[in-house]
């Protein structure tokens, strides 16, 4: 039979925060390298995933991102630039919007 559901998620979220760190690591975001780092130490911690520092965590990512973004941006001009600057919006918000999801579930003292 199949592996449970949220084996495969988990999964799925480390191959993702892991293809964001090899690009980070690829374009100089420090921070966001960090912050993969974060995310995937709390991701591999032996038991049930501790969505409550996993959210916040994940919150700080996507405002690295959103750093990250930006200042690339502000390096290129044309239509990458203009990718990245969209990007940075994106990723911008995202990190409000988990934020919002984080306080509306009392995930956070905040």
């Amino acid at each position: 039979m199949g592996e449970p559901h949220s084996d495969a998620r988990r999964r799925h979220l480390r191959a993702a925060l892991e293809q964001m760190g090899h690009l980070a690591a690829r374009l100089g975001g420090d921070g966001v390298c960090e912050a993969v780092a974060v995310c995937l130490a709390i991701l591999d911690a032996p038991g049930s995933l501790d969505r409550a520092t996993l959210a916040p965590a994940l919150q700080t990512l996507f405002e690295c991102l959103s750093r990250m973004f930006h200042a690339g941006a502000g390096e290129v001009q044309g239509p990458l630039g203009d990718r990245l600057a969209e990007q940075s919006r994106q990723a911008g918000q995202d990190a409000r919007d988990l934020g919002e999801l984080i306080r509306k579930l009392g995930l956070t003292s905040n």
